[in-house]
């Protein structure tokens, strides 16, 4: 089983018989807001672990934020290997503290 395209195209080109496990939203959940004024709201939902490189998302958001300084960040998610105080420490370091929001864990339905 796979969770992605790639993976089932990489596994299934190597010979495995594999099924795709889609790892997808449910966009019919998420109503589409029609919006005047473009203010960036981003949410990272994964464990905070090297292997998912959440640091890009603190540079994602800082480039953000030249265009639209009201650009928003909340990190969802597990510390796994302590990546979690790397992340922080990037934060701090581009004085992005009063737009970056780390919540823990969260059930889907409050992300």
């Amino acid at each position: 089983m796979a969770p992605s395209g790639y993976l089932l195209y990489e596994f299934n080109k190597r010979g495995y018989n594999t099924i795709l496990i889609p790892n997808v939203l449910d966009l019919s959940l998420y109503k589409f807001k029609k919006r005047t004024i473009i203010q960036p709201k981003l949410i990272y939902v994964r464990a905070f672990a090297d292997i998912y490189n959440p640091l890009m998302a603190i540079y994602v958001l800082n480039e953000l934020r030249k265009t639209y300084l009201d650009a928003k960040l909340c990190m969802v998610g597990p510390d796994r290997d302590g990546t979690l105080s790397d992340v922080k420490k990037l934060v701090c370091e581009l004085g992005l503290e009063n737009s970056v929001e780390f919540t823990g864990v969260l059930e889907k339905d409050k992300w």
